[in-house]
């Protein structure tokens, strides 16, 4: 099934951005456990009306699990609200972005479905709700499946094209899927050249990515909250975990070129550059 926040309904959603109840909230939390494979969801679900319908068997819950990379589509049915439940996964099923979505919907046809809390426009109405329709969904959660500590930190890194940035100057922006670097055209161009190379990716590490890591770093230590739905979060957080590096209170030089394994010692080293 495929959800769209700002999707219409011929009758009351309750969900983030939607004024269909004036107060109420539907959203889920969730924890990876890698070694048992497993997601652990915990469901929070404030709107009485809605919570009555799951308690008398008219409603179910449930929460959708999707991996566009591995074509993964799943649904689990939750049992309770506000209680951490399992839900098993064979990591081969994500690769690359995941996103979970918890729905309530109807099992029953539900008639003269009244909430006293509905917006003024859709009070005074009794609602008829065919069996299997949306009654609440949550916000789309994301996380970023992979092995963190083999998977090249630069594959988290995007360059995008900024025309307001001067030539030979680089701006990290950490609120995207992945983490942009943003330069401007002629910069691009010139370093989409020496990405080509191998010599041209070692000076890259050492010019662009370790300044870019030694920032996103910084950031991280003054509020890690910000950035934790992003796709790159836990990619990068995994494999700081993996490298015995606290993001809350990281040294940004010393931990940046372990991140990306001494990118320097690299350089030293090309046989092309020592003539």
């Amino acid at each position: 099934m495929k959800i769209k926040d700002d999707a219409t309904y011929p009758h009351p959603v309750l969900r983030k951005y939607s004024d269909d109840y004036q107060t109420g909230n539907f959203d889920i939390e969730y924890h990876i456990d890698t070694k048992g494979s497993s997601i652990l969801c915990t469901v929070l679900l404030d709107e009485p009306h809605i919570a009555n319908l799951v308690n008398d068997k008219l409603a179910k819950i449930g929460v959708f699990i999707t991996c566009e990379d591995t074509s993964y589509k799943n649904f689990f049915e939750l049992k309770n609200v506000a209680t951490q439940q399992g839900l098993d996964f064979s990591p081969r099923n994500f690769k690359g972005a995941v996103s979970l979505r918890a729905i309530v919907f109807s099992t029953k046809t539900i008639c003269d479905y009244e909430p006293s809390n509905l917006h003024q426009e859709l009070a005074d109405i009794k609602w008829m709700i065919e069996k299997g329709e949306l009654l609440a969904f949550s916000p789309e959660k994301r996380f970023y499946a992979s092995n963190a500590k083999l998977q090249p930190t630069e594959t988290i890194f995007m360059f995008t094209e900024r025309d307001d940035i001067e030539e030979g100057i680089v701006r990290i922006n950490l609120e995207e899927e992945k983490i942009a670097i943003e330069v401007n055209r002629k910069s691009l161009d010139r370093i989409n050249e020496m990405r080509a190379t191998i010599t041209g990716k070692q000076l890259m590490l050492n010019s662009v990515y370790l300044p870019a890591v030694m920032e996103v770093l910084s950031q991280l230590s003054q509020d890690t909250g910000l950035y934790e739905n992003k796709a790159w979060y836990s990619v990068f957080h995994d494999k700081c975990t993996y490298l015995g590096i606290d993001i809350t209170a990281s040294s940004p030089l010393e931990d940046a070129q372990k991140i990306l394994q001494q990118p320097l010692s690299l350089l030293l080293n090309n046989k092309e550059l020592i003539k």
